[in-house]
């Protein structure tokens, strides 16, 4: 029944530190008192709970007060009261009687967060004319990534008008400020297109590819991208030019380009969310097809709109084929890939830092300026200015904790007892391909944990070692592995040691080898997934794959150098156990003598089987 509106209503707020059954026993203390809820908020930060709860008043209201008292006693909790008529204008919080109004969801980020800028961006709101009528956290600052992101929810003011407001404050107090209308638009699937060249990645990939075409190709690119900042050129003439400083480039270059790509911190996260919550993720790009493809595919983004150079026997003409994207393209590709996922354009959000963007950016239901010029910044419907991409998820409701629990389910790995430190990693193997040599030949320059063997690593050299396990010649498997998004991050390798007898002797030096028994050596290649756990499940699923495809097999034998700690950790943690330590000849001559054995046995092996030795009364 609706609420009388000359009932009169109490409310209750509790606060204190928080405890299990607080809720529970406060409200239970109004149970079987003839009243009737009408609102409850409860938050708790750093362990201080503040509990509001608005009811109808009973006949006794000074009964029910004395109630709630008596039930917060034994929690220790403070108890204050106001009662008040529902027809009163101080009182008037039943949701009948609030008077439509426009709802806005306003993020604010900053690293740090100050108080000062909280401060004036509740002003802000307020001059307006608007109400707060709650605050939520969606990301707290950490040494990994320093930002604080907290969501207002706004009534009172149209979006547009606060969003004006408020970017002159973000602009004045450096802090980061979105606004999005409330309602059933937050929710659901959406488009999410992104620029690539800073703002996907940290580089521009015509000057990665000018790099290799020497210094006056390099010198071109450069003077030609400052007259198009200037306003001299348009993006298509600019690129006309630019790309003609590239003639007779031999193409293979553009898989070093590939290697080089650096992704800005973040994007993996954003893409694997998204995705995994059914959004949609588009790649709309000036850049060049050959490196933004598949950039694309190894993040799980089908949709792609770039330019494409013209190669003829094996070289760059200097020309790009086909319309080139420019401005107008990127906003038109933005309208199509909306098309043909049959969203509307309110249900597209567009991402980048450019001029050439803002046409795609004004297209868009959220258009985000990321770490932008000045003029798409002013442009935008706000901005980032924080080097993570990521944050973009906060700007669509998403919490980072929310973030987490959405990549957890993946994190399952190929055996069990590979996990990380609570933030769950998943890896994909795919067999090692010709193309992927320069990128492998990056990584074994800059090994990250452990030293990798002492060869070269020209292109020639990596062909004679890698071509003929590539080509099925020699038995060793070589893999490359993938983050769950699909970007590579690593490189495995597995093997017989009865195809090994070098690796074999060594290891006999310390442990029996039975017959079938397999190793492995991995490495992970890119610094910024260091510490995620990738390690650990890197070995679980190439351990799992080596005895599948070794049904002879009864175990996996490892060794490490002993002062390998990291090694040790990831063998651990993807369920190896320490079989032996002592002193061995390794395989690798970068390595000491001091070594660690670890075992993993096949799952069904019986637990009876033979054990080796181990030297030093150690047993398997």
């Amino acid at each position: 029944m609706p609420q009388d509106a000359s009932q009169s209503t109490l409310l209750a707020t509790i606060t204190g530190t928080d405890r299990p059954g607080v809720t529970a026993a406060v409200v239970g203390a109004l149970a079987g008192r003839g009243l009737e809820v009408l609102d409850v908020e409860q938050h708790v930060v750093r362990g201080h709970l503040t509990l509001a709860v608005l009811v109808t008043a009973g006949a006794d209201s000074t009964a029910d007060e004395a109630a709630l008292r008596e039930a917060a006693a034994p929690f220790d909790l403070e108890v204050r009261t106001a009662t008040s008529r529902a027809d009163d204008a101080a009182g008037d919080t039943t949701a009948e009687a609030l008077p439509a109004s426009p709802r806005s969801h306003v993020a604010v980020l900053a690293a740090p967060l100050r108080p000062e800028q909280l401060s004036q961006v509740a002003g802000a709101v307020a001059r307006a004319g608007a109400s707060i009528d709650a605050i939520r956290r969606l990301a707290t600052a950490t040494p990994e990534h320093p930002v604080t992101c907290l969501e207002l929810d706004v009534r009172g003011a149209e979006p547009a008008v606060l969003r004006r407001d408020l970017a002159a404050v973000a602009a004045a107090t450096g802090v980061d400020v979105a606004v999005s209308p409330a309602g059933l638009v937050r929710h659901g699937r959406r488009l999410v297109v992104l620029d690539v060249d800073s703002t996907l990645i940290q580089d521009e990939v015509i000057e990665l590819i000018a790099a290799h075409a020497g210094p006056e190709a390099q010198r071109r690119v450069a003077e030609v991208t400052e007259r198009a900042m200037r306003g001299e050129l348009d993006f298509a003439e600019s690129l006309h030019e630019r790309v003609a400083a590239l003639a007779g480039l031999d193409e293979r270059v553009l898989a070093d380009v590939r290697a080089s790509v650096r992704l800005t911190p973040g994007a993996e996260v954003l893409a694997t969310v998204l995705q995994r919550l059914g959004f949609v993720m588009a790649l709309v790009s000036g850049g060049f097809a050959e490196v933004v493809e598949p950039l694309a595919a190894s993040l799980g983004i089908a949709r792609v709109r770039a330019n494409r150079l013209e190669v003829v026997d094996g070289r760059l003409t200097g020309r790009v084929s086909g319309p080139v994207v420019d401005r107008a393209a990127k906003a038109a590709a933005l309208r199509e890939f909306a098309a043909a996922e049959d969203l509307p354009l309110e249900r597209t959000v567009a991402v980048g830092d450019g001029a050439n963007d803002l046409d795609m950016i004004a297209a868009a239901g959220l258009g985000v300026a990321f770490n932008a010029k000045p003029l798409v910044r002013e442009q935008a419907d706000t901005s980032l200015t924080t080097p993570y991409l990521d944050n973009v998820l906060h700007l669509l409701g998403i919490s980072r904790e929310e973030a987490d629990e959405v990549r957890r389910p993946a994190a399952a790995v190929a055996s069990e007892g590979a996990q990380d430190d609570g933030a769950a990693a998943a890896v994909v193997l795919r067999p090692l391909a010709r193309e992927d040599l320069p990128l492998l030949g990056r990584w074994l320059d800059e090994p990250r944990v452990a030293r990798w063997w002492p060869d070269a690593h020209t292109p020639a050299d990596l062909e004679a070692d890698y071509g003929p396990s590539i080509d099925g010649t020699d038995p060793t498997v070589l893999q490359l592995a993938l983050t769950a998004a699909g970007r590579p991050f690593g490189f495995v390798q597995s093997y017989r040691y009865d195809d090994e007898p070098e690796s074999r002797a060594a290891l006999a030096a310390l442990v029996d080898v039975p017959s079938g028994a397999l190793g492995l050596d991995y490495l992970i290649g890119e610094p910024d997934l260091q510490g995620r756990g990738l390690g650990a499940a890197l070995v679980a699923a190439c351990a799992a794959h080596a005895l599948a495809a070794n049904r002879g097999a009864g175990e996996v034998l490892v060794s490490v150098a002993l002062g390998n700690r990291a090694s040790w950790r990831a063998l651990e943690k993807a369920g190896f156990t320490r079989a032996a330590q002592g002193e061995m000849t390794p395989d690798n001559p970068l390595d000491p003598r001091d070594h660690v054995v670890y075992r993993l046995p096949r799952a069904d092996a019986r637990p009876d089987a033979p054990s080796g030795r181990a030297p030093g009364g150690m047993s398997r």
